[in-house]
């Protein structure tokens, strides 16, 4: 319902405090997640899955499935709304159609429930979006809004308050990459700027899990259908929870969450929760007032609690929401309650223009304001700098506000040379409530030059052809106050949709295969859009282009000694290495990795050594950190190794394994270097801190190979994380055709004399692809090569194909067929699995063969999927020109990106979907 029709309402009728109780009050609780994907964008499987999945399996109420606008197409869209209907039955299910709007620069707002879907492409604004949900009667949500950049203009406009009805509190879950993350106190920035929005936590499935999660919203309805499930969560009657089963009240006066009103004197809280676990305590129950905290009941010890506290408010508009701790830790967060005042006025947003002025050049102060009032008001706003006084007064703006309305007060100011804080005050107005009449942003005066480096790379720092991609690396002079956007347009061409870089240089966004331009500002990711992120000097900024996935870095290792020299955005944390008590020679090998960053320029007194026991909490908590020695040596390694999902770990350790995810490589033996996420510092993964640096290894001897990288070879952090095999591999290279398939391995330099090397090119696309074959006698070459056509291969034929000092494990027997053998081989390692369903004998076509080379060569990616005894397929992916090579029965068809073969029938007939996402972690 429109909020000028409950306000009329509520000043014509002067309605009773038990008005609202009424039927409405007979209410059941049903629990749902209303952000979900599937492989119609970067999910799996299909909206009839994910249905199906979440009503037959998950048990849950309600789903809604929000595939990425930029990714989906009519029939796709067309098909999740007639599976929508299929699978809605009223007292069982509620199925929902949506997308979700992606656009970097300003966030990710997930659609319920429209009849079409749009995307960052054809609506590239927050006006658009809103405007699109309006005219087609759908909900909007605020996703992850600490993710990815200013979380929607930072809530400074309230164009779209009419169509956002909620904002997650909770996203995500723990599972193969993905995080959980919370974002309450983004909550409560939104509210505090006028919007009303309520509180929900979602899954943001990204794998086949749709309900079963680590949160849910729970509406509260009279029964289950969709129109009461969408009514429901319009009027903001729903909680989020991260309890399945959790139950929960609200009201003040008799009006329930989501409800607005103007109160009597005292304001009447009925609060009713319960655990339908009973042996599921609640710990304490909070009830907030603007963001604060004014009642506690604690010591519970139950899990059933009736609370009725009571209020006495100040002046003016106010909020009111709660929140429920558990024992075991689960939280929950309820919608808010908001009472309406006569006057009642905000200050939202404040802007500068030029946004980084030159000293004594004028600069407009705007202030962006609002009166959520009932009646027209005369607002005062004053702007000062850097203190509160009249000395530091700039001048006085005023401005007539009618009930509801926005607008901006502005007044001109001649800049002053350095950095200074603005302060937009709005002027004590009675019978409202102050608290939000403030508002203050810092502002950057340039007097001179600072230099800073800007860096483009690909697929996270691997360069894949320099011919063909104009990808550059660059120190460049500008004025201080420029930005990160406004330097790299300096340099470089730059495609920009709605202030989000689509494209540098003609590398442009690609949204069917999923690759963006990230930005990295000394190796953190950035928190804010290329175009607000405003350059210190020394600053190195990297824009890599790769394809978002979630066990993606979220910080690298490639512009050491960043971010220990000039952190991030002005902010330079202390360093501390830190490594296994009781070590004499990791000692040494810590004080040289200090001489060496030293060395480059990070000031001696910034960095300490301490070892794991000796590293105080506050060192941790406030540092980054350098840990030295593998994950069983040093405990923080080893602690910060077992939060690899919740840190985003492209590479962790497994055993004494370590597992590139993103490759799908494991080394039997190496090193490790890997840019983290601080966990100590209590600040959300997405938001900056310090960093975490892993200098580990599979061995003591591994780490310290590793060591010496920082110490004597930096350019061999080549890469967003750095794996350094205790011996470098031998250049391999691989060449396929419909009746032989050959793995070469080469190494040349230990070749007899007298052994005959044949060469053949194949060229895909302008790459070449070079085959070397070996005479057959040749026993002592660094090669392996296996000729699968001509001759059943069992597991004897295998054991004698020994080369040099390569050993090779055997192929399963049929009763061994469920486990994985790994060819392990000095100069290279091959994953091989084979099905034996009845012979003994493997033969060729019953075998899948995946050959892995180390992350800086040519990627290879090769499936063999037996359908009938005549029908064969493979899948080869080249990197290098970013294709993959489908052979189907020896006929050869080139596809752009990594390509997943989907096989529809068992006859023979075959569809495949471009850049299934995820596939690097559903082959594993």
């Amino acid at each position: 319902m429109d909020r000028k029709v409950i306000i009329a309402v509520l000043l014509l009728a002067l309605f009773s405090l038990t008005a609202s109780v009424s039927a409405q009050d007979i209410y059941n609780f049903y629990y749902g997640n209303l952000h979900s994907h599937t492989s119609y964008s970067d999910g799996m499987l299909t909206p009839t899955d994910a249905y199906a999945y979440a009503k037959d399996v998950a048990n849950i109420d309600f789903l809604a499935v929000t595939d990425h606008g930029y990714m989906l197409n009519e029939t796709e869209y067309d098909d999740m709304l007639q599976q929508a209907n299929n699978y809605t039955e009223d007292g069982v299910f509620v199925a929902i159609q949506g997308f979700e709007w992606s656009a970097g620069v300003y966030g990710h707002i997930a659609v319920i429930n429209t009849p079409t879907f749009t995307s960052c492409e054809v609506a590239p604004t927050l006006n658009e979006i809103y405007s699109f949900v309006r005219n087609n009667n759908g909900t909007a949500i605020f996703a992850h809004p600490a993710w990815p950049g200013n979380h929607f203009e930072y809530f400074s406009s309230l164009e779209g308050d009419d169509v956002v009805r909620g904002i997650e509190v909770g996203n995500g879950y723990d599972y193969e990459g993905m995080i959980y993350a919370t974002f309450e106190s983004i909550y409560i920035e939104a509210l505090d700027k006028g919007w009303y929005v309520g509180a929900m936590v979602n899954q943001d499935n990204h794998h086949a899990n749709w309900g079963d999660g680590r949160g849910w919203i729970a509406v509260i309805s009279p029964n289950l259908t969709k129109e009461n499930t969408l009514t429901a969560i319009k009027d903001m009657k729903y909680y989020g929870t991260e309890d399945r089963n959790f139950e929960l009240t609200f009201k003040a006066n008799g009006h329930w969450m989501g409800e607005i009103f103007i109160p009597g004197e005292n304001l009447t809280f009925n609060i009713t929760v319960k655990d339908n676990d009973k042996e599921d305590n609640i710990s304490s129950i909070d009830l907030y007032e603007d963001g604060k905290v004014i009642e506690s009941k604690a010591d519970i010890d139950s899990n059933i609690s009736v609370w009725t506290p009571v209020v006495t408010p100040a002046v003016g508009g106010h909020y009111y929401f709660i929140k429920v701790t558990e024992e075991d830790g689960d939280r929950i967060w309820s919608s808010p309650i908001w009472t309406l005042a006569n006057y009642d006025v905000l200050a939202i947003g404040l802007s500068f223009s030029p946004a980084y002025p030159l000293i004594g050049n004028d600069t407009i102060l705007t202030a962006k304001i609002v009166n959520q009032g009932t009646s027209t008001v005369e607002i005062e706003t004053k702007f000062y700098y850097d203190h509160k006084d009249d000395e530091h007064l700039i001048g006085i703006a005023t401005k007539n506000v009618s009930s509801k309305e926005i607008t901006t007060a502005s007044i001109n100011w001649t800049a002053i040379e350095g950095k200074h804080v603005i302060y937009a005050v709005i002027s004590p107005i009675d019978g409202d409530n102050p608290y939000d009449n403030e508002i203050s942003r810092e502002i950057r005066v340039s007097t001179g030059n600072i230099t800073t480096r800007i860096v483009t790379t690909e697929y996270f720092g691997v360069v894949t052809n320099e011919t063909v991609r104009e990808l550059f690396d660059i120190v460049i002079g500008v004025p201080l106050g420029t930005t990160a956007l406004e330097a790299l347009k300096s340099v470089a061409t730059v495609n920009e949709v709605g202030g989000f870089i689509v494209g540098i240089n003609d590398i442009e966004a690609d949204y069917d295969n999923n690759l963006y331009w990230f930005n990295f500002v000394n190796g953190i990711t950035a928190q804010v859009g290329a175009g607000d992120y405003i350059l210190n000097n020394g600053d190195v900024v990297r824009f890599d282009y790769h394809k978002w996935a979630p066990n993606a870095s979220y910080c690298e290792v490639m512009d050491y000694p960043e971010p220990f020299f000039h952190g991030y955005n002005g902010t330079v944390w202390n360093t501390t290495i830190v490594y296994p008590d009781g070590s004499d020679s990791y000692d040494v090998v810590s004080q040289n990795i200090k001489d060496k960053i030293v060395e480059l320029g990070v000031p001696d007194i910034a960095v300490s050594i301490r070892s794991d026991a000796e590293i105080t909490s506050t060192e941790k908590e406030s540092n980054n950190l350098i840990l030295i020695g593998t994950p069983s040596e040093n405990e923080l390694t080893g602690y910060v190794n077992n939060k690899r999902i919740e840190l985003g770990m492209t590479a962790y350790f497994e055993g004494e394994e370590i597992i590139d995810l993103w490759d799908n490589i494991t080394y039997c033996e190496g090193g490790l270097i890997e840019a983290l996420d601080n966990p100590y510092d209590g600040i959300s993964t997405w938001m900056v801190g310090p960093v975490v640096w892993l200098v580990s290894g599979t061995s003591t001897k591994a780490t310290k190979v590793a060591s010496e990288v920082l110490i004597e070879e930096p350019n061999r952090l080549n890469r967003f994380w750095a794996i350094i095999p205790d011996e470098e591999p031998p250049e391999a290279e691989v060449m396929f055709n419909s009746h032989t398939l050959e793995i070469d391995v080469l190494g040349t330099d230990n070749l007899d004399e007298d052994v005959e090397v044949t060469s053949e090119e194949t060229i895909f696309d302008g790459c070449a692809i070079r085959n070397y074959t070996l005479t057959d006698d040749c026993q002592n070459a660094l090669t392996l090569t296996l000729k699968l056509m001509d001759k059943n291969m069992t597991m004897d034929d295998l054991k004698t194909m020994n080369y040099a000092d390569n050993v090779i494990l055997s192929i399963l027997e049929s009763e061994e067929k469920d486990k994985i053998t790994k060819l392990k081989i000095k100069e290279a390692r091959i994953l091989a699995l084979a099905y034996n369903d009845e012979e003994k004998e493997v033969p060729w076509n019953k075998m899948r063969i995946i050959y892995l080379l180390k992350e800086d060569e040519l990627k290879i990616l090769i499936q063999n999927i037996k359908v009938q005894e005549q029908f064969s397929i493979f899948a080869l992916y080249n990197a290098k020109i970013n294709k993959t090579i489908l052979i189907v029965n020896g006929n050869v068809k080139l596809i752009d990106g990594l390509a997943m073969v989907k096989l529809l029938t068992d006859n023979g007939d075959l569809t495949y979907r471009d850049s299934v996402p995820h596939l690097l972690n559903n082959h594993k």
